[in-house]
């Protein structure tokens, strides 16, 4: 994908700054707010780092994907010890989250091996595929698995653990 299409994804790397904040000012010396601002903040350097030149196969790209699993696998562990009521935008939201990644990678991908299996897609359509890429991804998961982490961080301070 081009680089100047990604710009708004560049610009979106800053979401978990939200979750990182929240934990540390609803509960700054709890060690699983600690791990959940220093996990928002290997996001935002991952995903920054990803995001400005994406390559389909490179260093940056694994290390994004290694971070968001791992941030995924705390997060699902903090929301078992908090109560219900926070816990709850995280196991709701997750899944939106899961699905609307799952549905625009497929949908890329498969517009992709169409281009190349048709002999190729023209620029403006291929552009807009981009574009509707990239929105997507961010509304989809940087702005959803952001706000479902902030709810988390919020419920810190409150639960149980």
């Amino acid at each position: 994908m081009p680089p100047s299409i990604c710009r708004p994804l560049v610009y979106t790397s800053w979401f978990p700054l939200a979750p990182a904040c929240a934990a540390m000012a609803r509960a700054p010396r709890d060690a699983r707010a600690r791990g959940l601002a220093a996990l928002s903040a290997a996001l935002i350097v991952s995903s920054f780092g990803h995001w400005r030149a994406p390559k389909w196969d490179s260093p940056r790209r694994y290390f994004d994907l290694f971070v968001v699993w791992a941030s995924v696998g705390y997060g699902c562990w903090l929301a078992t010890t908090m109560e219900w009521a926070y816990a709850r935008g995280w196991w709701c939201g997750m899944p939106l989250v899961g699905a609307a990644f799952v549905a625009n990678e497929t949908a890329f991908h498969r517009e992709l091996r169409a281009w190349k299996t048709c002999g190729g897609a023209t620029r403006a359509h291929r552009w807009f595929i981009y574009r509707r890429t990239t929105w997507t991804h961010l509304v989809g998961v940087h702005a959803g698995s952001s706000t479902a982490a902030t709810w988390l961080a919020l419920g810190v301070a409150g639960s149980r653990g």
